[in-house]
């Protein structure tokens, strides 16, 4: 089983839509998720962004997407996967084929 473990990265925040960004992906900062549920996991999160985006009319809307940085072998099993499209934060999911919990 593969596991997933979220990293994230902050940077300064340009208005209220940004802000409210970073406190949603918090909680993933260095979170465990299996392989199982990480197509979930960055459905939900491509969601409540684009919530997000329509509670804060007045700001820039973010354009959230995801992309995979590196592969790990040839049969494309093993990716990471990156959230892009946001200026205030990146989220990497990366992928892990042994986790010793």
């Amino acid at each position: 089983m593969r596991y997933y473990l979220a990293n994230t990265n902050f940077h300064q925040p340009r208005n209220k839509l940004q802000m409210a960004i970073q406190g949603f992906l918090s909680p993933f900062d260095r979170a465990l998720f299996s392989e199982k549920v990480i197509e979930e996991k960055k459905k939900i999160i491509l969601k409540a962004i684009t919530d997000l985006n329509k509670a804060y009319p007045k700001c820039n809307p973010e354009k959230p997407y995801w992309w995979a940085p590196g592969v790990y072998d040839d049969d494309d099993e093993y990716m990471d996967w990156r959230l892009g499209g946001i200026d205030c934060a990146s989220l990497t999911f990366r992928c892990s084929q042994e986790v010793k919990l």
